[in-house]
């Protein structure tokens, strides 16, 4: 049983998050993903946030004590302007009808022939051609030497949450990886490290080759770089109520030529890379 929070609130302790005492592990991600799926981010009902956590709580087996440290910590990121490139966006600002939670999607892989199956090489051809500042060097070769035989079929998944955004549309992800007490862990530099080591870098990238065919088949006029706003991958622990610095947020907007050579090679990948 899980004992709740320490008496000491830590959120008011220079730089240290309300939930970096929180507990670890999929129960305890799986919570927090399904608080923020459920709520309303303008918190039209400020009563709904403390109810929804209390619910959570209760139904995942975690202490009440933990309501309110979850609550301070969930505030802070509605209200906090994530920086998205050039772009500062506040969650609480994006009402309900533009944004979709655990968006489903399922993508082709290739054919049947064996000229046609996906290979991690090939997708590792993809990253070494349209290289960038946000994928770190060397990525493309890890990619290249994942352990998956080749392949066909079909990759389904689902997305935390898309919303649209002054006119162009993101990707988010929550995560709740502990990468350490205070909020200097999760500095856009160390967050890097993250996103390669557990490649999630290859995560968003088919992410983001998904919602692009979407929204090509289903918005008139869409084009990749004037629509496509790029992808926030959210570290919980590492978001602070009134800090204005740049911890606890990922964020990249993929080259186009990328996704459009990623998004080939999933139909085709008997293609070569141009």
């Amino acid at each position: 049983m899980d004992v709740g929070p320490p008496i000491v609130d830590k959120a008011e302790e220079g730089g240290i998050s309300p939930l970096a005492d929180f507990p670890t592990g999929a129960r305890a991600g799986s919570l927090l993903h399904e608080i923020l799926e459920t709520i309303d981010f303008g918190r039209r009902d400020r009563s709904e946030l403390g109810r929804v956590i209390e619910q959570r709580l209760e139904g995942y087996g975690f202490d009440s004590a933990w309501r309110k440290p979850l609550e301070a910590a969930i505030e802070g990121l509605l209200e906090k302007s994530l920086r998205a490139g050039d772009v500062g966006l506040r969650l609480a600002d994006v009402p309900l009808e533009r944004r979709s939670s655990e968006m489903e999607f399922t993508l082709p892989l290739g054919g049947e022939s064996t000229r046609s199956r996906l290979r991690p090489e090939s997708l590792g051809a993809v990253f070494s051609a349209y290289p960038s500042a946000a994928v770190p060097i060397g990525y493309a070769d890890r990619v290249a030497a994942l352990g998956f035989r080749e392949v066909a079929g079909y990759l389904r998944g689902y997305v935390d949450l898309v919303l649209e955004h002054a006119g162009r549309f993101y990707l988010v992800d929550w995560k709740s990886n502990f990468l350490g007490p205070t909020v200097n862990a999760y500095r856009r530099d160390r967050l890097g490290v993250a996103m390669a080591s557990h490649h999630y870098v290859l995560q968003y990238h088919l992410y983001a080759a998904m919602l692009d065919r979407y929204l090509r088949a289903r918005r008139p006029h869409y084009d990749y770089e004037r629509h496509f706003g790029g992808v926030l991958y959210v570290f919980l622990r590492g978001i602070v109520a009134g800090n204005d610095g740049e911890t606890g947020v990922f964020f990249d907007c993929p080259p186009a030529r990328r996704i459009a050579a990623l998004s080939r090679l999933i139909h085709d990948p008997a293609e070569t890379v141009r």
